[in-house]
């Protein structure tokens, strides 16, 4: 005969039974309340959340020298190229370097670097003590953004660029070698615009293959040292610019009444030094242009 089990274990048993049920309704209820979105509010106060620190405000970009209603960042004086600064020319000992796009595992001439890169490279150029680098082309945002924050937060020793500007249409130049073609002069008017737009943080350059492009904002005008123009010309492209069509460029600014006499010979020089340079690259087998 079984013995009969007293009342307080049965009632045990009961409750026992309850909370078993009790369990599973109510991760049932739960499920039901997180998938609808519901949201729970704690039973404790929680800590208040750590706000960062705001960063100092970046002092206002230099002024710019003003001369006949220019604002020059830096001017020719004699030979040399100076700086502006605080209204005079001092001279400047310009140690530079050249900096593309490209970074390891890319293609060459691929617009890769990103602004940690750039912000990087910077730092490490003011510690070689680099006031001016040279860039062949336009770069995407990054650079100018990290440039203009760079100097803004360094003074004393800004790094001043000289920036190139490509010919769109390279391959056109070399194989007509013709520098004043229609549209090598179309394509690189425009690369000029787009130029200047950017390092003055006015441009939206739009996606092409193998060219920078996107929103341009910052405004590195106060640290530009001056301007690059073009590609690496073979002799005989250099030939033809000079023989030919500087002379009918120079008679036709004559015929309209202009008189680019300090252009003529500033493209003198830099003409007879372009050929010099060029035919020694050629006679060094770094090229060969037909």
């Amino acid at each position: 005969m079984q013995k009969r089990r007293g009342l307080f274990a049965r009632l045990g048993e009961r409750a026992a039974q309850f909370a078993y049920i009790g369990i599973w309704v109510g991760l049932f209820v739960l499920a039901g309340l997180v998938s609808a979105g519901a949201t729970f509010i704690p039973f404790f106060r929680p800590d208040p959340p750590v706000v960062p620190a705001a960063e100092p405000a970046l002092p206002p970009a230099p002024t710019r020298n003003v001369e006949a209603g220019l604002k020059l960042p830096a001017k020719v004086v004699g030979e040399q190229v100076r700086p502006a600064i605080g209204g005079q020319y001092p001279q400047m000992f310009w140690a530079g370097v050249n900096l593309g796009s490209s970074v390891p595992g890319q293609e060459p001439g691929a617009i890769a670097a990103t602004r940690p890169d750039y912000d990087r490279w910077l730092a490490g150029m003011s510690d070689l003590g680099v006031t001016v680098v040279r860039v062949y082309t336009i770069l995407g945002p990054a650079f100018y953004d990290a440039l203009r924050e760079f100097n803004l937060k360094n003074p004393t020793k800004p790094i001043y660029v000289l920036h190139g500007i490509w010919f769109p249409e390279e391959q056109r130049f070399f194989d007509l070698k013709d520098a004043w073609d229609p549209i090598v002069v179309a394509s690189e008017k425009k690369e000029i615009r787009d130029a200047v737009a950017a390092v003055s943080g006015n441009a939206v350059i739009e996606k092409v293959p193998g060219h920078a492009s996107g929103i341009y904002k910052a405004d590195i005008t106060p640290w530009m040292m001056g301007w690059s123009f073009g590609v690496e010309s073979g002799p005989i492209a250099v030939e033809r610019l000079d023989n030919a069509n500087v002379i009918a460029n120079l008679d036709q600014a004559r015929e309209t009444g202009r008189t680019p006499l300090k252009a003529l010979r500033l493209d003198d020089r830099l003409v007879r030094s372009a050929r010099a340079h060029s035919v020694d690259m050629q006679r060094r087998g770094f090229f060969a242009h037909e």
